[in-house]
């Protein structure tokens, strides 16, 4: 007799932070060797077993950049599914607005500090893209950006000049074709 019992997995818990500092976002390319290598990123990582989604957020920044921050109201949550995946993730993002220490890059590629309204500009994890456009709408578009068609324009040409963040073309065409999707939703909400 055959036994089709499935086994279902929780989600994967995953906490991340959105670090504001004069009006500007910090934001993590992950390192070249990683999975997911040289993409975009907010802070954070894995909850791990017995804590709670703040605490292992503030164990993730002070291991990442080497702060003790205050973490703050839970901005969003949603599954995903990433491809390939054996199972859902589930996205925590929190803000923090208070932190001591400076950060310091101890794992990413690099950290940028970034205006909101270019964040859909990077080449952001495909679960986070949803938060990030979300987050980059709240806000009003870059000034000096006349219409939409500018906007797109100028976004174009940023992710263009981070060619070397890409591993091939279509990979480069698939951003772009997700970033406009996002740039026109800003324009047209």
């Amino acid at each position: 007799m055959c036994d089709h019992r499935t086994v279902i997995r929780s989600p994967l818990e995953v906490v991340a932070a959105v670090i504001e500092r004069a009006g500007r976002i910090l934001i993590c390319q992950r390192p070249r060797s990683s999975k997911h290598a040289l993409q975009w990123e907010f802070p954070g990582g894995k909850v791990e077993p017995g804590e709670t989604a703040p605490d292992a957020l503030a164990r993730e920044l002070r291991e990442e950049l080497a702060i003790e921050a205050r973490i703050g109201e839970q901005l969003a949550s949603y599954d995903f599914r990433y491809p390939a995946a054996d199972r859902a993730t589930s996205l925590l993002f929190f803000k923090v607005t208070e932190f001591e220490g400076e950060p310091k890059n101890l794992e990413f590629e690099q950290i940028v500090w970034e205006v909101p309204s270019a964040l859909p500009s990077y080449n952001f994890l495909e679960g986070d893209i949803q938060f990030v456009a979300k987050l980059a709408r709240k806000l009003k578009p870059l000034a000096g950006f006349d219409d939409s068609r500018d906007f797109e324009n100028r976004a174009s040409v940023r992710v263009i000049n981070h060619t070397d963040n890409f591993t091939s073309h279509s990979e480069l065409l698939c951003t772009l074709r997700k970033m406009l999707v996002h740039v026109r939703e800003d324009f047209v909400a």
